[in-house]
């Protein structure tokens, strides 16, 4: 009979503790969606993927228009400060690229965070785009990575002449 009761009261006990567990994961659940409806809380976090986004965009801004001084004449730098300086352009798009798919964005943020990721991706892969044409429109040595030589460039032909 004591071992009937103590069974009871272990299932009783039991029974108390998942029940005050549910009501707790209820509680917190509960004040954790209050404060995402919160005003400020919200202005908060959209506060902070705005200064996180805003410091990417104006050090993408800054490549492009580095790029931009590049390509307007790329003659002033010579051959090899000029594939030095695409390279370098080149990783800064691809770190900005990666910043951005770091990001986190605000619930719900109306897919703002994906169409930062996917502009700066398009930069990036424009801006390698430009470097690999430049690259063979000059016959450039690709350089891999910073300061080392790749393999030579094949001789060009003759024009008129293919071979």
């Amino acid at each position: 009979m004591a071992n009937r009761r103590s069974r009871s009261r272990r299932r009783e006990t039991a029974l108390g503790a998942l029940i005050v567990a549910i009501l707790g994961v209820a509680v917190l659940v509960g004040v954790v969606q209050a404060a995402h409806r919160s005003a400020p809380y919200r202005h908060s976090v959209d506060e902070s993927f705005a200064a996180a986004a805003s410091a990417l965009m104006v050090s993408s801004n800054v490549t492009g228009t580095q790029l931009a001084r590049v390509m307007s004449d790329p003659g002033v730098l010579g051959r090899v400060l000029l594939e030095s300086r695409l390279q370098q352009l080149a990783q800064t798009a691809t770190a900005d690229s990666r910043w951005a798919n770091s990001l986190a964005p605000p619930p719900p943020d109306a897919n703002a965070a994906a169409r930062v990721v996917d502009t700066l991706r398009l930069r990036a892969e424009a801006t390698r785009s430009i470097r690999t044409t430049l690259e063979g429109l000059l016959g450039l040595t690709p350089t891999n990575p910073v300061g080392t030589a790749g393999p030579a460039p094949a001789p060009r032909c003759p024009l008129g002449w293919s071979g």
